[in-house]
C-alpha cells in the first residue's frame, strides 16, 4: 500500500479560506471521488491516506501538475488494474432486423448469453428505433446515429429493440467475463 497526501488547494485552483493562505491546506475543501472497486472516498484537503496505487491516477506525473489533486509520499510500486486480472475482455458484435414489437428475437441478453453485463456498447440504427436498456429505460435512436455508452456508464445486462419496418439494428459491445474455474 501506497502513501497518499490530498492535495486540492493549489495556486491554480484559488483558495478559499485564510488558514488555507497561510498553510496551504483548506479545512474547507472536500471531494467525494470514485476509488477502487467503484466505492466512493471523501477525500479532505491535507488529510493523509494509505491505499492502492489507484490513486496514483489523480496525481503528476499522470495528470498535469495544476490538475493533479493528490501527491504521492511513498509508492509500493505495485501497479493498479482496473479488471481483475482473471477477467477476460471480449467483443460482441449483432446486427438485427426488429420489428415494431419487443420480443424475445429482437433482444441481445448480455447476462443470460454471456454471463456478465456489457461495459461498452455501440448502437446504431438505420431508422428511428426504440431501445430498451436492462428491461426498464427506453431511449430514441436517431437513424444513422451511433448511441454510446462508455466503460463506467452503465452497466448493460439486456437491450430489447424496436423499430420501423425493414430497419437495422446493429450492436458493438465489450463483455469483461470473471471466469469460474
Amino acid at each position: 500500500m501506497s502513501v497518499f497526501v490530498v492535495q486540492l488547494t493549489n495556486v491554480a485552483q484559488g483558495l478559499l479560506d485564510t488558514n488555507g493562505q497561510s498553510t496551504g491546506v483548506s479545512i474547507q475543501r472536500g471531494v467525494w471521488i470514485m476509488g477502487p472497486n467503484k466505492v466512493n472516498r471523501l477525500l479532505h484537503d491535507g488529510a493523509t491516506f494509505t491505499d492502492s496505487n489507484y490513486w496514483k491516477r489523480y496525481a503528476y506525473p499522470q495528470v498535469p501538475q495544476d490538475q493533479a489533486i493528490v501527491s504521492v509520499v511513498t509508492d509500493d510500486g505495485s501497479v493498479w488494474v482496473d479488471n481483475p486480472p482473471n477477467a477476460r475482455t471480449f467483443p460482441v458484435s449483432e446486427t438485427y432486423n426488429p420489428g415494431t414489437t419487443y420480443n424475445s428475437t429482437n433482444t441481445l441478453d448480455f447476462l443470460g448469453t454471456y454471463g456478465s453485463y456489457a461495459s461498452y456498447a455501440q448502437i446504431t440504427a438505420t431508422a428511428a428505433a426504440t431501445v430498451r436498456i436492462n428491461g426498464s429505460v427506453e431511449i430514441t435512436l436517431t437513424a444513422n446515429v451511433a448511441q454510446v455508452f462508455n466503460p463506467g456508464d452503465l452497466d448493460i445486462s439486456k437491450l430489447e429493440f424496436k423499430t420501423s419496418a425493414g430497419a437495422t439494428v446493429t450492436v458493438f459491445a465489450t463483455v469483461a467475463s470473471v471466469q469460474n474455474t
